[in-house]
């Protein structure tokens, strides 16, 4: 009672603090240990890999305990053994100092990181992100897949990397140097990894999601990636990404002519390596090269951009253009990015390859999107095409048509799932997200960089969910090139060849638009123009034929303001390989046994002289018209003799004219029934 007593009015006296330490450790490897954290919460927390046993734990206390609600006290009064997988021990040291302590367990492959010949503060101070430090233990362990997991003594190097994320973020990025290649985690061998934080990233996700997404639609060398809770001498560190380098290797970037260069767009960074500055005034660094001595092969890299450069400013010749660079890796790796809002790939982090002489100009590997799609951008907004050279692409209709083409086969799809992605991630990785932001006190805090972080790491996922599926409902690659021209003409043909589709989009306030059209074999004899009218959306749309035409080819289509004023930048091209023909199929019923053009314009002139000999008009008239009407569309078929000649069918359809026409087609002809006086039954 005495005790009990004694132990009541320690409590009532006892004050929060922080600096109670405990530490655990790895079977009996007392090197290998797990230390405590003071949270923001006041709660002291202790992190624990994948492969801990919650329920059978032993800590040690930096301080005198006399009392717990879970466990057992060793006699030291320092030790304290037990089963933590269910709720927080209290407990009150010898000074009465009262301790909450939380045991709390990574889900995910842990690794766990022992340096020598420094500590990581060691790295943290060098503003620069260059000292390197020797990592004398470093054990993987995957409790999923456990032939991933491994243990490494010695042979290992550890750096930090990053710019602005290095600068300003208390949970900072590394690069791991093993000292021979090897798979982790699965993916392919390689010495070099890093170790992404994701520190302006609310969700902890936007890097996986857009690298996944990026080759899913077959952006090429975009990482590979996988989570990892880090633990670095024995302080948790956080949840990471570990990453595939962006660099040229036979798993990453595999370049063949040993002459490849990876070099990246950075107009923030670049002083800090080789760099030069290109025509357009932007500045290069290099990244990775596969000869001794670069120069010679850089230089060479620096020639091909500025040639891109100024044939884009001089606006060359499309055909001259696609010689110059991989017009398919440039469509589908700007659609992510602008789909994804990659907000800092217009001054920094885009990266771009050339493997030797024989090559062409390439994108890639993507890289850097923990700060894209930010809270505080709308979902209809655009901006990568902010980049100088993307800009001037976009600028070319051609390659406006291959975006729209691109994001059509390849791309909407799977951006619809973003949202579902995300939630799938969240399944894996949210107990070990959680545990991030116990380390981390950021969330309902401003980020540095950009926008705030929402209060909890759920609403940051929510609303990051909401804002992609805005983000599908409202993106539209004819909206990206219209905001980046002054001009813009899509043209879309018809799966069939027969009609062709030219919606015209521009800032300016218009009187009239007309469409030009004729075939290149012509040399223009066949010119044709054409109204648009303007739809409710502001863009100037136009309804074209091409039965019209009857060629097959190259066709060439040109805008005109008021009729004279030819618009720049708005022409285009397509090929037809067959001669359109109109299908006379409407609702499955054919027909073309009582439809003839050439008899329906001839004997009916006002027909004619509405819709000309166009088969397609001539066709939709009977259809809407002429059937109602009991019009004759050819000498095969008479509908006032087919309802003089089948009282039957009179009896059954009465006065619906338009059902007769489809009676003959459908049954009658095969029936024997005769559709006219002059037809053979």
């Amino acid at each position: 009672a005495d005790e009990s007593t004694a132990s009541e009015a320690a409590e009532e006296e006892t004050v929060e603090t922080t600096h109670v330490k405990f530490t655990t450790y790895r079977g009996k490897d007392t090197q290998d240990a797990y230390h405590s954290f003071a949270g923001a919460d006041g709660t002291v927390y202790l992190f624990l890999p994948s492969d801990a046993n919650l329920a059978k734990v032993t800590l040690k206390s930096s301080e005198t305990m006399v009392s717990t609600t879970l466990g057992e006290i060793g006699s030291d009064g320092k030790t304290l053994s037990g089963d933590f997988t269910s709720q927080p021990a209290s407990i009150v040291m010898k000074d009465g100092t009262k301790v909450t302590l939380a045991c709390t367990q990574s889900t995910l492959p842990s690794l766990s990181l022992r340096l020598k010949g420094g500590d990581l503060s060691d790295i943290h101070e060098d503003e620069n992100a260059a000292t390197t430090l020797t990592v004398e233990s470093t054990i993987l362990t995957d409790p999923l897949n456990p032939v991933n997991s491994f243990t490494l003594n010695g042979h290992a190097e550890i750096r930090g990397r990053g710019n602005s994320s290095w600068a300003f973020y208390d949970k900072k990025g590394y690069q791991l140097k093993l000292e021979n290649s090897r798979s982790v985690l699965g993916m392919g061998k390689a010495k070099k990894w890093v170790l992404l934080a994701n520190s302006s990233d609310g969700t902890l996700m936007r890097n996986k999601l857009v690298f996944d997404t990026a080759r899913a639609v077959g952006v090429g060398y975009a990482p590979e990636t996988r989570y990892a809770d880090l633990w670095i001498d024995g302080e948790y560190r956080g949840l990471y990404m570990i990453a595939e380098k962006a660099e040229i290797g036979k798993q990453r970037l595999n370049l063949t002519s040993g002459h490849g260069i990876l070099a990246e767009f950075d107009n923030a960074f670049f002083y800090q390596e080789d760099n030069f500055k290109d025509v357009l005034g932007n500045f290069w660094a290099l990244k990775d090269y596969q000869t001794e001595d670069a120069s010679e092969d850089f230089a060479e890299f620096q020639r091909r951009v500025d040639a891109f450069a100024e044939a884009l400013e001089e606006k060359k010749p499309w055909d001259e253009l696609i010689t110059m660079f991989d017009e398919d890796q440039f469509a589908r790796f700007y659609l992510v990015a602008e789909y994804f809002l990659n907000e800092e790939l217009p001054t920094t982090s885009f990266y771009w390859y050339w493997d030797g002489p024989n090559d062409e100009l390439h994108l890639g590997p993507i890289w850097d999107f923990d700060t894209c799609m930010a809270d505080g951008d709308v979902p209809e907004k655009y901006f990568v095409w902010h980049n100088g050279y993307l800009k001037r692409l976009v600028e070319y209709s051609e390659f406006g048509a291959i975006l729209e083409e691109y994001y059509d086969k390849y791309c909407a799809d799977i951006f619809e799932l973003a949202p579902t992605t995300m939630d799938i991630l969240n399944t894996k990785i949210g107990a070990s997200a959680e545990m991030n932001y116990l380390r981390y006190d950021v969330l309902g805090q401003p980020d540095v960089k950009k926008h705030m972080f929402y209060a909890t790491y759920k609403e940051n996922l929510e609303n990051q969910k909401n804002w992609l599926r805005d983000r599908f409902n409202l993106f539209n690659v004819a909206d990206v090139c219209g905001e980046v021209m002054e001009y813009y003409l899509k043209n879309q043909v018809s799966d069939d060849g027969s009609k062709l589709t030219a919606t015209f989009r521009t800032k300016k306030d218009l009187k009239s638009l007309q469409i030009y059209v004729q075939t290149e074999a012509t040399g223009g004899a066949d010119r044709k123009r054409y109204e648009a009218v303007k739809d409710e959306n502001g863009n100037w749309v136009c309804e074209i034929d091409l039965i019209d035409f009857g060629q097959t080819g190259k066709y060439i289509v040109e805008a005109f303001v008021n009729g004279t004023t030819k618009v720049p930048d708005a022409s285009g091209e397509f090929t037809l390989d067959e001669v359109p023909t109109v299908s006379y199929v409407v609702d499955g019923v054919d027909y073309s046994a009582v439809f003839d053009p050439v008899y329906y314009a001839e004997k009916y002139p006002d027909v004619k002289a509405a819709s000309g000999d166009n088969p397609a008009k001539l066709f939709n008239h009977f259809v809407e018209t002429g059937m109602k009407n009991r019009q004759q569309g050819s000498k095969e078929f008479d509908v006032d003799f087919y309802m003089k000649d089948n009282p039957d069918l009179v009896e059954k359809y009465g006065t619906d004219y338009a059902a007769f026409y489809e009676h003959y087609c459908a049954f009658g002809k095969a029936e024997g029934r005769k559709g006219s006086e002059s037809s053979e039954s």
